[in-house]
This record gives structure tokens, C-alpha cells and sequence, in this order.
């Protein structure tokens, strides 16, 4: 918390939150996708993060093919977590059509 130049108070400055990431940053080759959304989405909650923020905060996170993925989308599209979250799987193929398209590639090979 910040104080104020007028009168000491100690109310916050802005409505971004005050507990910042503390998780690892997301590795392509190493970590699964799916799974560290799941990460950040539990320990966002537990931090009392207001969902609105959360797609920047999760930008911080990302490298490689998925920073990339954050990058490329129009800012105020990469503004919405639902959004950057269904950009991210899809580039995983971790969406209902892409766990198709691997399945397929696994049984016809």
C-alpha cells in the first residue's frame, strides 16, 4: 500500500493488485499449458485478484511460443483473460479440436 502526499492515509493509489506473481515463468518444452493455467487461475483467486487484471498479470508469466501468442493479439483482445486463455490452448491444441487433431495424428500414424 501507498501512502498519499496529503494527510498520511495508507488507501491504495491504484485498483491494480497488491500481491504480485510470485509463480514461475511458463517454459515451452517443459511446462504443460493447460496445467499452468490452471496454476495461475487457483493462486489468482487465492490472492484476491480482480479477474479483469488477470490476462496482464498472466502476460508477465509467458515465454516462447506462448509470449508470442500474447504479443500478436490486439490489445485490447490480450485485455480479456477468457480470450488469451482460448489463444494459448488453441496454440497447444489443448481445445476440444486440437486434442481431436492429436488424437487422429496418434491413431493414423
Amino acid at each position: 500500500m501507498m501512502a498519499s502526499k496529503q494527510g498520511g492515509s495508507s488507501e491504495p493509489t491504484s485498483s491494480f493488485p497488491s500481491k504480485i506473481p510470485t509463480l514461475p515463468v511458463f517454459k515451452d518444452n517443459i511446462d504443460d499449458m493447460y496445467c499452468y493455467l490452471l496454476r495461475f487461475e487457483r493462486f489468482a483467486e487465492d490472492a484476491g485478484w480482480p479477474r479483469g487484471s488477470w490476462a496482464t498479470l498472466l502476460g508477465a508469466l509467458l515465454t516462447g511460443k506462448a509470449l508470442n501468442v500474447y504479443s500478436r493479439m490486439p490489445s485490447a483482445q490480450a485485455k480479456e483473460y477468457d480470450d488469451l486463455k482460448y489463444a494459448l490452448l488453441s496454440k497447444y491444441q489443448l481445445t476440444s479440436d486440437g486434442r481431436r487433431g492429436k488424437f487422429r495424428t496418434y491413431i493414423f500414424v
